[in-house]
């Protein structure tokens, strides 16, 4: 993609009002204000509340600072490092393939809440640690989030962490926003061509980040997010650009924090991603793994009609 394209892209967002945008991206973004997670007020200076920026870069620590901040983020932290211990032929492989500026590999979570998917990452780092440096790792790492999460700050005072949530998560990977096209984000009526420039510049900048290999891109997709409906949880039709990102090897984790559910953590059986049927084939195994580990039914929909009718149904039970 052309440095010209980058340009144009970027004049146009510029004539948004970012302080209009963020009130209602904050709106959005409130949902994710839990746990330690509290609101975080509009500021022009940080770079991440600027619409023309999609990429914070990894500023990276320690394994041994990032350590305690899992359990720190949520109490049922610890059932994650075991599911990636299952798999040490698998670790032996990613390490390698990074070391080695090889392959790419995703990393695909539901989530019942926006950092379920740093705590997968954070714990996969800590796994691989005698097999690849911290900061190696970090360096070679992406997680795409929400734009919503740059609205809130990491309140972890038992750490003496007080800090935007974006810059805690820079500490063991490079950021990337996306601007989510769900019923939710649809109802604020942001403008069309904001959200196609937003996600066209990120996939631009998930190219850059790609195009040397050894990479591992991490990703919650807001279709994947556990809805709870009726004592079942739903999750929605992935996006045609979420399976794009998913083409080639995939690693699915199947995890369930909620306090609504028996926490649990499953790293399902790798495997290669060659069609948009094969990405929903792997959240259809991710939710039944859920349900498996938890017994409370979990659907995925691969059509937005499907996902529609059971709403509509649910919501015809609940007036009755």
């Amino acid at each position: 993609m052309s440095i010209s394209r980058l340009e144009q892209i970027k004049s146009k967002l510029r004539t948004y009002d970012e302080a209009s945008i963020f009130r209602s991206i904050e709106e959005l973004g409130s949902r994710n204000a839990v746990g330690p997670l509290v609101p975080m007020p509009y500021d022009p200076s940080k770079p991440f509340h600027q619409l023309t920026t999609v990429r914070c870069n990894v500023s990276s620590i320690s394994n041994e600072m990032l350590a305690p901040l899992g359990p720190a983020v949520h109490r049922n932290f610890a059932v994650i490092p075991p599911a990636w211990r299952e798999h040490q032929d698998m670790l032996q492989f990613i390490a390698g393939e990074m070391l080695r500026s090889g392959m790419n590999f995703t990393l695909v979570t539901n989530h019942s809440n926006v950092v379920d998917i740093a705590l997968v990452l954070g714990a996969l780092r800590l796994e691989l640690a005698t097999l690849i440096g911290g900061e190696e790792f970090s360096q070679s790492s992406g997680l795409i989030i929400s734009r919503g999460i740059a609205t809130t700050k990491a309140d972890l005072s038992n750490l003496g962490i007080n800090m935007p949530t974006v810059e805690a998560l820079q500490l063991f990977a490079n950021i990337f926003f996306s601007f989510p096209t769900t019923a939710s984000v649809r109802s604020k009526n942001f403008p069309a061509e904001l959200i196609k420039l937003s996600n066209e510049l990120t996939r631009i900048e998930l190219g850059k980040f790609l195009k040397p290999g050894g990479r591992l891109l991490a990703v919650a997709p807001s279709a994947s997010k556990d809805i709870f409906l009726r004592d079942r949880v739903h999750m929605q039709p992935l996006k045609n650009g979420t399976m794009d990102i998913m083409q080639g090897w995939v690693i699915p984790v199947a995890v369930t924090l909620d306090s609504s559910e028996p926490p649990a953590c499953k790293v399902l059986p790798w495997r290669i991603v060659k069609s948009y049927e094969d990405c929903h084939q792997t959240m259809r195994d991710i939710a039944h793994e859920c349900y498996r580990q938890t017994l409370i039914p979990h659907h995925y929909y691969d059509k937005p009609s499907l996902f529609e009718e059971a709403k509509a149904n649910i919501s015809k039970l609940r007036r009755s």
